[in-house]
C-alpha cells in the first residue's frame, strides 16, 4: 500500500517527505513526536451519512470542528 501511495505521488509530480515515528498511543506520544519532527499536528474524523457515504475530514490539530 505504502509504495502504491508513494509511486502515485512522484508519476503525478507531488513532492513529498516521508517522516518515520514510533506507533501512537497515546496523547502524549503524538506531541513528542510534533515537537521531535517540528510537524502540525492533525486531527483525522471519519463521518458517514444517512446514505452510507464515507468522508474523512482532516483539520489541524488546534481547529475546532463544530
Amino acid at each position: 500500500m505504502t509504495n502504491h501511495i508513494l509511486n502515485t505521488l512522484t508519476s503525478l509530480n507531488i513532492s513529498y517527505e516521508v517522516l518515520e515515528h514510533e506507533p501512537l498511543l497515546t496523547i502524549q506520544d503524538g506531541l513528542e513526536v510534533e515537537q521531535k519532527l517540528k510537524i502540525v499536528p492533525c486531527k483525522n474524523l471519519l463521518l458517514v451519512n444517512r446514505q452510507h457515504v464515507f468522508f474523512l475530514l482532516i483539520v489541524f490539530g488546534d481547529n475546532r470542528v463544530k
